[in-house]
């Protein structure tokens, strides 16, 4: 533990100092939990989510394959496999 104010990390039940949580924690964009930045995934953004959040909001753009949440990309079936992909802002 370092010396100094100390943030609690709710989701861990226990504190750090400030310069720690910032240089070891990062807030999950989708659910806003606070997660160990190893222990988190980033998107092609710059966003950080939670391994769950992760999981469940971001997708591989099927073109370039750079990850971003897949509210922000178009979702398309392909006709002869109905398979799923998803395409990314920039090459949509």
């Amino acid at each position: 533990m370092c010396a100094g104010f100390e943030v609690y990390v709710e989701e861990y039940g226990y504190s750090v100092c400030p310069d720690c949580f910032d240089e070891f924690y990062v807030e999950c964009e989708e659910c806003g939990k606070h997660v160990l930045r190893n222990d988190a995934e980033q998107d092609s953004n710059g966003d950080w989510y939670c391994s769950g959040c992760a999981e469940e909001c971001l997708a591989e753009c099927a073109n370039c394959g750079n990850f971003y949440n897949t509210e922000n990309m178009k979702e398309v079936q392909d006709d002869e496999t109905g398979e799923v992909y998803y395409l990314c802002n920039a090459c949509r």
